[in-house]
């Protein structure tokens, strides 16, 4: 089914939810949609890319040829974009610093290089929300 063009009831679900999809998608059309489907009190839970991590940033400059034509991680403008349609939006972020670890995936090290960093991304979190 199109998400950007979904054909279901309105008000059918309590929960709508998905893994990165909406950062491929026109949220023009794909939010008001999902909006319809909630019933009221309903609940949209998505887990997405977040394109204002400077690491994320730079992994996708350097890494072109892994990403398909229509991604735009999300910016804090699209957040606000979602308020108009759900009134509340609440992010919480995940992998900041330890994203530094993927190029070590490979290596015996990566777990222990993993594990310091999101100690380290749980600090800066808790300093500096969002």
């Amino acid at each position: 089914m199109n998400a950007e063009s979904l054909d279901l009831l309105d008000s059918t679900f309590d929960v709508v939810c998905g893994t990165a999809i909406s950062y491929h998608l026109d949220l023009s059309r794909a939010l008001p949609g999902i909006a319809r489907v909630l019933r009221p009190g309903g609940t949209a839970v998505f887990w997405e890319p977040l394109g204002h991590n400077p690491i994320i940033r730079l992994y996708r400059a350097l890494t072109p040829t892994m990403r398909t034509p229509d991604e735009h991680p999300l910016r804090v403008a699209d957040l606000r974009f979602a308020q108009r349609y759900f009134g509340e939006v609440r992010t919480t972020s995940f992998h900041l610093l330890s994203l530094a670890a993927v190029p070590l995936r490979r290596w015996r090290i990566f777990g222990r290089v993993f594990d310091a960093l999101e100690g380290l991304d749980a600090a800066v979190f808790r300093t500096f929300p969002y």
